[in-house]
């Protein structure tokens, strides 16, 4: 989940249903700072009023392998991807997200040379003074997530799907002005 309250501050926590068949007392990834949730508070001197929050799902291991949310997270901040040699390349949010499903994540080589699937889905808000942006992505068959905002009565609840054939990344998002 993240929130952001009515003075523009910006939280999130993640949590984990764990893996099937697990080892008895494993603890899970998923709520863990930097793996499953990250937040990037506002800078009191940045003129913009960004703050980033991002929370993943997917592979733990690999997850952790990468620091999943604080990588998304750093690359919304930014407005960066990953570029040849690991430079960072300025970009839209739009390709800050996709670039980091495939480039820092996928393209990691601890998930790269891995046995099992590397499966991730992120949602993140990237809080600024002309509004909120919401971005998902994901590389898993479905992902599931609900927005709402103080002057909407319901929730805008989203189920994103791959294509049939598929492969790669599906993305979307969400634009909040403020007046």
């Amino acid at each position: 989940a993240i929130a952001i309250d009515m003075y523009g501050h910006i939280a999130a926590g993640s949590s984990s249903g764990g893996i099937g068949m697990k080892h008895r007392g494993r603890v899970g990834p998923a709520a863990l700072v930097g793996i499953g949730t990250a937040v990037i508070p506002e800078d009191q001197v940045d003129d913009e009023g960004t703050a980033v929050a991002a929370v993943t799902s997917g592979t733990g291991e690999h997850m952790a392998t990468t620091m999943a949310s604080q990588k998304c997270a750093e690359r919304l901040y930014h407005s960066t991807r990953r570029g040849v040699g690991g430079v960072d390349i300025s970009a839209t949010e739009e390709e800050a997200m996709s670039s980091f499903v495939l480039a820092d994540f996928m393209g990691h080589p601890g998930v790269m040379q891995s046995n099992s699937a590397g499966a991730i889905g992120v949602m993140a808000v990237k809080k600024t003074n002309y509004g909120y942006f919401l971005q998902f992505a994901h590389n898993t068959d479905s992902f599931a997530l609900a927005s709402m905002h103080s002057n909407e009565r319901e929730a805008k609840c989203v189920m994103s799907r791959l294509g049939g054939d598929q492969v790669g990344v599906v993305q979307g998002g969400r634009k909040i002005r403020t007046d």
